[in-house]
């Protein structure tokens, strides 16, 4: 997710289906798959360890930060725990006010 001007890892550790709708809606994808991977599975690691863990969303919610969740120092995940988002739809990340343009990791986006 982008945060605090960079992108940074969320932990796939409690991370809800309705969680990974809100991080594709802010990208401007129309939904999500249900099922994440690890980016270990998908190949997409980073060397930043996750700054959120146990991100509960509904799915309604404007942002990931709106949802219930951990952050910072309390967030106990390495890089390699790092959730891989599978997006729906038409999307554009470079069009997104929350969401220039994604890393190599932590999100694998699929139209």
């Amino acid at each position: 997710m982008f945060l605090a001007g960079k992108w940074a890892p969320v932990c796939s550790e409690g991370f809800s289906d309705g969680a990974a709708v809100v991080a594709c809606k802010s990208m401007g994808f129309s939904g999500a798959e249900p099922a994440q991977r690890g980016c270990v599975d998908a190949g997409l690691c980073g060397v930043e360890a996750p700054h959120l863990s146990n991100v509960e969303c509904l799915g309604s919610e404007s942002s990931l930060l709106v949802c219930p969740h951990v952050e910072g120092d309390d967030v106990y995940c390495a890089p390699e725990e790092s959730v891989v988002v599978h997006c729906t739809g038409d999307g554009d990340a470079a069009g997104s006010p929350e969401a220039p343009v994604a890393p190599q990791w932590g999100v694998a986006l699929r139209g």
